[in-house]
């Protein structure tokens, strides 16, 4: 990957649930089918000469660069004939949306929030004979 790339996503599989649910929605925004974009691949923001401005520096766009599965109008995708993986293809896509920032939570911390939420839900949710048998043991 460029040096001057922002990855989203490093490619070594399916992220974790909240960043795999903010990729997909930022991807949406882009105009990106998510299904199509392969979890095994990376997936980064580049800024691309796209002709040159005044003074003959070059005019720079951001674009999505990532890897797309091929699939025929019926939906089916498209197999190598020797290995029968999917057959997929880099593309780039021209930035509209940039990618969000969220300050609050990182991956690791969310995980974090959602394990304390279950079990304060768990400690609610105890039925009545289970408070009745504490009560009988002391």
């Amino acid at each position: 990957m460029p040096p001057d790339a922002q990855t989203v996503h490093p490619g070594y599989g399916v992220p974790p649930e909240p960043r795999r649910q903010r990729i997909n929605a930022w991807l949406e925004s882009n105009g990106i089918e998510p299904r199509l974009v392969r979890a095994d691949r990376p997936i980064y923001v580049l800024a691309v000469a796209n002709g040159t401005i005044q003074g003959g520096l070059p005019w720079l766009i951001d674009v999505i660069v990532f890897h797309q599965y091929y699939e025929h109008p019926d939906g089916h995708r498209e197999r190598n004939f020797i290995t029968r993986e999917a057959v997929s293809f880099q593309r780039t896509v021209p930035l509209q949306t940039p990618f969000p920032a969220d300050p609050t939570t990182d991956d690791e911390g969310a995980h974090d929030d959602e394990e304390q939420e279950v079990e304060a839900v768990e400690e609610d949710q105890r039925s009545p004979e289970h408070e009745d048998r504490a009560e009988g043991d002391e």
